[in-house]
């Protein structure tokens, strides 16, 4: 059963999201206020497309280059779903807990409201 579901997943179609990226700026953002996007640190507009991305599509991820704002997207999406009561809580995993320390400084830079809490060595 499981492997028929990991099958299945893997022979999915895949979304095309390449569209966002031509998008105008005034329709880009016209689209972000439609959906209610929230930030408290201004975007660039790169980030404004995967935020539009990441609200339109909720099993959408971030494959930005590193340092580009995956963070930032992240939290913008999150935000925008808690305003919308859509979510309440999320849990950020993050490989070898080395990133834990970056993740919180984050959350303070971009979603300061947020409380988070960093967990280690939980084995």
């Amino acid at each position: 059963m499981l492997l028929d579901r990991l099958d299945e997943f893997q022979a999915r179609q895949l979304r095309d999201l390449s569209a966002l990226k031509q998008l105008s700026d005034l329709e880009l953002d016209s689209r972000l206020r439609k959906l209610g996007a929230v930030w408290l640190t201004p975007p660039y507009r790169h980030q404004k497309v995967g935020i539009l991305a990441g609200l339109q599509n909720p099993t959408c991820y971030f494959l930005f280059e590193a340092g580009t704002g995956k963070s930032h997207c992240t939290l913008s999406v999150l935000l925008t779903r808690i305003q919308k009561s859509e979510v309440s809580k999320c849990l950020v995993l993050v490989p070898g807990g080395a990133n834990i320390g970056a993740w919180l400084e984050e959350i303070q830079r971009h979603a300061p409201e947020l409380s988070a809490v960093g967990l280690t060595d939980m084995t």
